[in-house]
């Protein structure tokens, strides 16, 4: 028998409606529907990252909405005897759970199968009891240029996490479920830059290149965690501390907090509260700088009723700094949301990093003649203080070279491919047809004669013309361009962050918490995979 699960309603009201069809009852019958119905409670239980004893509280809840539901009913009592039947004790989920995993890891071998290509992206984090849980996440690229995401492997790692033990771990794991034959349609690995992913002699990637299963392969460094160490350069370090410690005097103290968001309430403030500096959260110092000096004045006042004498909060210096870092701050965040998100291909990522270096030179020239336009806390800032601003803009503009040149350096393992990239987006641009044939051969090993002439021949085909440059790809003939069309497959493949594993470690903290340290490893495994699984939408 096969089934189909339906896609999950946006509303909370819809959860019992959905696991809960009269019509599926009907038409199968008690036991074969309430099967069906304790799989697609178990698959919403694991989705909504619940503990597998909730199935039982669920149950309970059926039978108390039914007994209001259908009151009056001919068929109340017959409605009431399937409920009962529905197998949601905690043995029970557990067995569907790992069912549905079990299933969901058999569409994703069939996938690999059948894929043209395929790249895999590894993080490791520790989970409530500090077992180095390794997350491998794949994309594949299918004949039809489409694309899936998917959980490839979730590895617990009880030892230590050196390059070798990862790649041991990854080896048994590609063995015990047969999946060492299909590495030969690797393009390319992503990891977090660690020592142990990245090391030129024992890292996780040295050895998987050592390895005859393994093809020649492409490695990055997370474009997003090479952003954050960028974002380091800013030497304002006085600045940001001294705001911190502002913000924990109010917020440590709960009175004290709870003084000051009744202030804030009373004096209609724009926020009512102010968040807490988190260092390994992306977007934090962002937020809390914008936040802490949208509300400065209240915080002034607010200091002062209290007797607290933050001298600094009155220096001109100080305030023009806070202000500068604010805005380049807040520019570094736009650029951070920018690259995160699914379906993030590495094109566009390029294409926003090489923005940005753009928007740097620009910001550097308006800043040295003292157009503030893209700072406008700047420009604000220098409108309260009679300051000399030739000192600032010196000093702003070498902090924005500064960083201008760490981007260059850092991202120059990406420049290697932009102009595969650009040649891909805009195959019918004037390009150096040599160049291009060369970066191919030097990339996907491609015969450098046969790409000349299938770009040539690219160029001239009117027909392809008709249609945009990103979906003429579609189109294309595999017999006429099987190099250009193999390789445009390899560079959508292509991870250019590990933002997927990060998200599924935050859903990790939520399925072994604090309060669910028992639940072993295989349930963790089996829990994470459905709950961020696409295949577990149509379970065969």
């Amino acid at each position: 028998m096969a089934w189909e699960f339906p896609e999950r309603p946006s509303g909370k009201g819809l959860l019992w409606k959905q696991i809960f069809h009269i019509e599926t009852i009907t038409k199968w019958g008690p036991s074969g529907s309430a099967t069906i119905a304790s799989l697609r409670v178990t698959r919403l239980l694991v989705k909504h990252k619940k503990p597998f004893t909730d199935g039982e509280i669920l149950k309970s809840c059926f039978l108390e909405a039914a007994d209001s539901l259908f009151d009056g009913m001919k068929n109340k009592q017959e409605i009431s005897n399937c409920i009962k039947e529905l197998q949601l004790s905690k043995q029970s989920i557990v067995r569907r759970a790992e069912s549905i995993s079990e299933n969901v890891l058999s569409q994703l071998k069939k996938d690999l199968y059948a894929c043209s290509c395929f790249s895999l992206q590894f993080d490791e984090s520790n989970d409530a009891i500090d077992i180095a849980q390794l997350c491998v996440f794949s994309r594949l690229i299918f004949h039809d240029l489409t694309v899936k995401e998917e959980l490839f492997a979730i590895i617990p790692m009880k030892e230590r996490t050196t390059g070798e033990n990862i790649y041991n771990s990854f080896k048994t794991f590609l063995l015990s479920f047969e999946l060492l034959p299909l590495m030969k349609k690797l393009v390319s690995i992503t990891t977090d830059g660690a020592p142990a992913m990245i090391g030129n002699q024992n890292g996780f990637i040295a050895f998987c290149r050592k390895d005859e299963h393994f093809p020649k392969f492409l490695s990055y460094h997370c474009i997003i965690h090479q952003h954050a160490l960028c974002g380091k350069m800013l030497n304002f370090n006085y600045v940001m501390e001294t705001t911190v410690k502002i913000i924990n005097s109010i917020r440590a103290k709960p009175l004290q907090r709870r003084l000051f968001r009744l202030f804030l309430e009373q004096v209609d403030a724009i926020y009512g509260d102010l968040p807490l500096h988190c260092d390994i959260r992306w977007l934090s110092k962002g937020l809390i700088l914008s936040r802490f000096r949208e509300l400065l004045s209240y915080i002034k006042e607010f200091s002062k009723e209290n007797n607290k004498n933050w001298h600094f909060l009155e220096n001109p210096d100080w305030l023009i700094n806070l202000a500068f870092l604010t805005d380049i701050t807040s520019k570094l965040n736009e650029l951070n949301l920018e690259l995160q998100g699914k379906n993030r291909y590495i094109i566009d990522m390029i294409s926003s990093i090489n923005a940005f270096i753009m928007k740097l030179e620009l910001w550097i020239s308006q800043i040295r003649k003292e157009n503030f336009t893209h700072f406008p806390n700047i420009e604000d800032e220098f409108t309260k203080q009679l300051v000399n601003k030739n000192h600032y803009v010196n000093e702003f503009a070498m902090v924005l070279e500064k960083i201008m040149n760490e981007f260059n350096n850092r991202f120059s393992d990406f420049k290697k491919i932009t102009i595969l990239c650009s040649f891909f987006v805009s195959p019918s641009m004037d390009v150096d047809i040599e160049n291009i044939s060369e970066e191919f051969s030097k990339m996907f090993d491609v015969d450098r004669r046969k790409s000349q002439i299938e770009i040539i021949n690219l160029k001239n085909d009117i027909t392809l013309k008709l249609h945009s440059n990103v979906n003429m790809w579609k189109f294309m003939s595999q017999e006429k361009y099987p190099i250009l069309i193999d390789s445009y497959q390899r560079i959508l493949s292509c991870f250019g962050s590990t933002y997927l594993s990060e998200t599924l470690f935050s859903s990790m903290k939520m399925i072994k918490s604090q309060h669910r340290t028992r639940l072993t490893d295989d349930h963790l495994g089996d829990c994470m995979r459905i709950a961020k699984a696409y295949t577990s939408q149509n379970l065969k």
